[in-house]
């Protein structure tokens, strides 16, 4: 990305959006440092976007509000069926993170992704040792297991991956993070993504499964009080 770009130009290059009192400019004055929390939605790697996430997940300037933490909302390239994807997610994730540091440079940074946005965030943060916590939602973790997927997510996975990468290479399964706190969450009704993707996690991660719950729940009207724990635990 040109670096000579205005800053409020280059952020919205990136489709980054915020939420929180301060507007985009003022975070290069002396704003008092609060912690950030960089979320990342899923979509089945072909699919998702920033405008329904902020559309349909009601309560991000509320959770802002009530618990002091600037929310950001980050894309990433989708694959097609002419062109995958993977790894170039990874990289815009890292790029994101870079720039927001630059600006905010909060006290603590947690990232929350879900569905697929949880395996590409837990990989961008192992692959560029981002020292940021990852609190995901019903994501994909061992994207060999087909029979752990809804025939529509592993079409998404096919998708998103193509020679020379395999399943097997967009996998966190195959390299753990140790760096730094993951908590990973999975509703038990979850018919796109077994629940089975975050119990192969839990020697290595925090684990948490709400009973009742299917595939994208909404976090805050669930998970809310967690989420801030989570955040100010990170530091």
């Amino acid at each position: 990305m040109d670096a000579t770009l205005p800053l409020i130009i280059r952020i919205l290059l990136m489709t980054i959006f915020m939420y929180g009192p301060n507007d985009w400019h003022q975070y290069r004055q002396n704003i008092p440092k609060k912690p950030m929390l960089i979320v990342v939605h899923g979509g089945g790697y072909n699919g998702g976007h920033i405008e329904p996430v902020s559309n349909n997940l009601i309560g991000w300037e509320a959770f802002s509000n009530l618990y002091g933490i600037d929310v950001f909302l980050v894309h990433y390239k989708i694959a097609t069926e002419e062109e995958s994807s993977f790894p170039q997610p990874l990289w815009d994730i890292k790029q994101a993170y870079d720039e927001l540091m630059e600006i905010h440079q909060p006290d603590n940074v947690a990232f929350l992704a879900t569905s697929a946005g949880v395996s590409i965030t837990y990989q961008a943060i192992k692959k560029y040792s981002i020292p940021a916590g990852l609190i995901g939602f019903y994501g994909l973790t061992d994207l060999e297991i087909e029979s752990d997927f809804s025939e529509g997510v592993n079409e998404g996975i096919d998708q998103y991956i193509s020679a020379p990468y395999s399943r097997r290479h967009a996998s966190p399964i195959q390299k753990p993070i140790t760096h730094t706190d993951v908590w990973l969450v999975h509703g038990m009704e979850d018919d796109f993504v077994n629940v089975h993707q975050t119990q192969i996690m839990e020697p290595y991660h925090e684990v948490q499964y709400l009973q009742g719950k299917n595939h994208a729940f909404n976090v805050w009207d669930n998970c809310s009080d967690l989420i801030r724990s989570f955040v100010y635990r990170i530091s």
